[in-house]
């Protein structure tokens, strides 16, 4: 996802507008730049978008990152899959081999963020669907009808004091952002389940991706590129976040880890 206010959402469907951001879906880094680059800028339709330029983000592209900084989210190594945890350990010495220099940061508050973010999602996502949930239920499927009744559940004060709790992470966040230039963390901290195992109540309340929800609400810039498999030949992702606006260090340290490990050509089997 970018920088929220990087990409328009002009013709979207809106879910949270607070939270909303659209981003790319590519098969490399090379492509994301390129779609980056394509759909970013100021868009009069939306003024949530940023005015500021936007960068040349292939033709930038480097491998080279040599003296970068780069912070390993300690807290989203905590209750992580094992599988995970050594593909996220190898990235990290891959990053260090590429002449990265890597240290340890924390997120106040980090376990308690994904509540946050639920909150404000679902609250957003009950207003802007509420009249259709109401009157014609129907018309929406299952599981988006169970999230839009939970967002009707919470209080006003509930929403104001994840609301507050965001703006808290967006200060601490940047506050880390002036010691690195990148933080890694895992995409998720469990592999994919099957559909039929799928449970939404159980999702909400899940830590499974606590990192890209706090990076969301700190509004900041992240990309997830494949760093391994598990046994089961399902995909393991590495999260890479950068401070907002900065995409552009974003691609070049997603890109040289993936020129180094490869594993972009490597799919499972289908």
């Amino acid at each position: 996802m970018p920088t929220y206010g990087r990409v328009s959402r002009n013709g979207v469907m809106p879910l949270s507008w607070t939270l909303d951001h659209l981003g790319p879906m590519t098969r490399t880094v090379e492509d994301a730049a390129i779609m980056l680059h394509a759909i970013s800028g100021f868009d009069p339709a939306d003024r949530t978008t940023s005015t500021k330029s936007v960068g040349a983000f292939r033709s930038d592209l480097s491998a080279d990152i040599r003296g970068l900084e780069i912070g390993v989210l300690e807290d989203s190594l905590m209750d992580i899959d094992f599988e995970i945890g050594d593909a996220i350990k190898s990235s990290i010495r891959a990053f260090e081999s590429l002449g990265a220099k890597v240290r340890p940061v924390r997120i106040p508050n980090y376990r308690v963020l994904h509540i946050a973010n639920s909150i404000i999602y679902l609250v957003e996502a009950f207003n802007n669907f509420g009249t259709l949930l109401r009157q014609k239920p129907s018309e929406l499927g299952k599981i988006f009808r169970i999230y839009g009744y939970m967002g009707g559940l919470f209080s006003a004060d509930e929403y104001v004091q994840a609301m507050r709790l965001r703006s808290r992470t967006r200060v601490e966040v940047e506050k880390i952002f002036e010691k690195v230039d990148l933080i890694l963390s895992p995409t998720t901290n469990s592999p994919p389940k099957r559909i039929e195992e799928f449970d939404p109540f159980v999702l909400t309340g899940s830590t499974r991706s606590a990192s890209a929800e706090a990076f969301n609400l700190a509004a900041c810039p992240a990309l997830s590129v494949p760093c391994g498999f598990t046994k089961a030949q399902l995909p393991i992702g590495l999260q890479v976040a950068a401070k907002p606006m900065n995409e552009q260090v974003l691609l070049n340290a997603a890109y040289a880890y993936q020129e180094l490990v490869g594993l972009h050509h490597k799919h499972p089997p289908l």
